[in-house]
């Protein structure tokens, strides 16, 4: 018969191990997310650049913006700035192939800058809200 000590040992040998199988299992589901969100966006891509698909087009420049608001671009204006041209370029892109949505988009970026200037003066944070001379694209006002 096994001693106590010997059982507790067996018993978190297992639960490591258990573990490990659960994390590997994770990490390769994550994998196959990601090379599932890069095979889509590769055809969004290719729906929308080559064969100027308005609403592929419309969707891209909202990932655009997306990017642009990550917080991996908080502190990048020029990245951010390219996201954001890119944005406009895919709206007045999905505007010219018809897309209604793409000329809204569009007009309402210029129209309330980049980033857009909140309501209540302060972003959630608390921070005030951006000035007209930090905005990366400013209003048509």
């Amino acid at each position: 018969e096994k001693s106590t000590k010997s059982q507790g040992i067996t018993v978190v040998k297992t639960l490591v191990k258990e573990t490990r199988k659960e994390k590997e299992r994770e990490q390769k589901e994550s994998d196959e997310e990601k090379q599932a969100l890069q095979r889509a966006t590769d055809l969004l891509e290719l729906a929308a650049l080559q064969h100027h698909h308005p609403v592929a087009l419309v969707h891209l420049g909202n990932m655009a913006l997306e990017r642009a608001n990550s917080s991996d671009l908080k502190k990048d204006v020029d990245k951010r700035r390219a996201e954001i041209e890119k944005a406009v370029d895919f709206f007045q892109r999905a505007g010219m192939a018809g897309s209604r949505v793409g000329w809204y988009n569009l007009g309402n970026l210029l129209w309330t800058g980049y980033p857009a200037s909140e309501a209540g003066g302060e972003e959630e944070d608390g921070d005030l809200a951006t000035t007209q001379e930090e905005k990366i694209v400013k209003p048509d006002l």
